[in-house]
């Protein structure tokens, strides 16, 4: 069996290689081209190359343990982020569209920069920015090691694993850029999906049906089924995060500043949603029904390579293959983004100096090929694998708090460069206090800190804005 993983994979990735190649052929000379496609991408492209990048391992192995975990909680988290999200990204991302296509904006910081008129707020966009795609690339290289060696029973390491994932991924990355990664993100957000159908469709079978199966569940694990009054934050918070966060990381931003036309954001969120709605819908499935045939599972990221290993070993290629495509489906676009912005948002500001397009492209090569570079070491590391949702609401969190300077270009003229950077400033430090234990406050109800940190921003944004507001 190890050997027909192996050989699937090895065809799969080839095919990923020979995708890069040949877009390279199709490829402008211009960082527009390289990082957006020349804002050329069709509805169908879009949907594809959104829902792609939007469902990686997170939702192919971290939603289906969580449910398993967390039950009713992530079951209103997961709704409201499927169709709340979905919207969000309808209003906004049609407003970002025409505001790059009028002004020629490639990254979040070149949208930031030129309504508050200051560079400084660019620099920290930028580093923020690449602080909040780190954890959520992790997780890509994370899951797609874990699946690995649950799948091969450790024949086929963690470690080799990521290494070989990470290698393919920067070579079709750096050949074709946005267009290789747009047609590998079709064939890998097909397949993955398919995979997770069949997960639910095992699922179901295993538990005898799916009245059957919730029953199960419901009599071995009844608190999965409740929510307690007193925690009710927690979900409050995911909703939040994973709802407003989540549309607001970089690369996502990104995909709205791509489309061919404001109408084709429309039509390629329709396509999304719909699509989206199959994997929530699966993730649940998966993770309920297994909490009452596979109960006291503590390794949750494990939950569907475990399943697949104990009740349908045969689809194991198949689930091999679908942890490399959502993994690598996402961090591809994480990875050419973040080049973007290090390149736009920190080095230039920082010279003072704007590169020539065609050096743009060349450098942000280069930054692809370094960045997977320090990713891989990072996976490798036995402290930085830790729970994958866990590790991506890091991410997700950090990102939430572009909400308040995006406020400004998107609705409310009276925003100033003072409220903006200022609000964020604070805004951030509040979430890393938090985030790293140096304040011990636990929040009532369970709260999480992002929505906290975001509420202090956003005062401060408005507080301070008024006070410093242009004649």
């Amino acid at each position: 069996m190890t050997t027909i993983i192996i050989s699937v994979v090895v065809i799969y990735c080839a095919l990923s290689i020979w995708f890069g190649v040949l877009t390279n052929r199709l490829s402008k000379d211009t960082s527009e081209d390289y990082f957006l496609a020349s804002r050329s991408v069709s509805w169908f492209h879009l949907a594809l190359t959104i829902f792609a990048t939007w469902f990686s391992t997170f939702a192919f192995l971290g939603a289906p343990g969580f449910a398993y975990k967390m039950g009713a909680s992530w079951f209103a988290m997961q709704g409201v982020f499927g169709v709340g999200s979905a919207l969000l990204l309808w209003f906004i991302g049609r407003k970002l569209w025409l505001a790059a296509k009028k002004r020629d904006y490639i990254t979040p910081g070149d949208l930031l920069a030129d309504f508050y008129g200051t560079n400084a707020l660019k620099i920290i966009v930028g580093v923020l920015s690449v602080l909040a795609l780190v954890p959520y690339c992790l997780i890509q290289l994370i899951g797609i090691g874990k699946a690995m060696t649950v799948a091969t029973h450790g024949e086929v390491d963690y470690y080799q694993a990521v290494l070989f994932a990470s290698t393919v991924t920067a070579f079709y990355i750096f050949s074709g850029g946005l267009r290789a990664i747009i047609w590998t993100d079709i064939l890998q957000g097909i397949l993955f999906t398919l995979v997770l159908i069949v997960a639910a469709a095992v699922a179901i079978n295993v538990s005898g049906g799916i009245e059957s199966g919730f029953k199960v569940s419901l009599s071995t694990s009844p608190h999965l089924f409740v929510l307690s009054p007193s925690k009710i934050g927690a979900p409050i918070s995911m909703m939040i995060i994973w709802s407003l966060g989540f549309i607001l990381l970089p690369h996502l931003w990104q995909r709205s500043y791509m489309a061919k036309s404001a109408e084709t954001i429309g039509k390629a969120i329709v396509v999304h949603t719909v699509l989206s709605f199959i994997v929530i819908v699966a993730t649940v499935v998966i993770g309920t029904l297994a909490a009452g045939f596979m109960p006291g599972i503590t390794e949750t990221d494990k939950l569907v390579p475990f399943m697949f290993a104990r009740y349908a070993p045969y689809a194991l290629p198949l689930l091999v293959l679908a942890a490399f495509a959502s993994g690598m489906s996402t961090i591809d676009s994480q990875l050419l983004t973040a080049s973007s912005v290090i390149i736009r948002d920190l080095v230039e500001p920082l010279r003072k100096k704007q590169l020539k397009s065609s050096t743009e492209r060349i450098v942000g090569k280069v930054v692809v090929v370094s960045l997977i570079g320090l990713l891989t070491v990072l996976a490798l590391l036995p402290e930085m694998q830790g729970p994958i949702v866990e590790l991506a609401s890091k991410g997700v969190s950090i990102a939430l708090l572009f909400l308040a300077p995006l406020i400004g270009p998107l609705a409310w003229k009276g925003a100033t460069k003072e409220g903006a950077f200022w609000g964020l400033l604070i805004g951030v430090l509040v979430l890393f206090l938090f985030e790293f234990k140096i304040i011990s406050i636990s929040l009532p109800f369970s709260f999480y800190p992002a929505p906290f940190a975001l509420l202090i921003e956003l005062a401060l944004f408005f507080i301070i804005s008024i006070m410093t507001k242009k004649s």
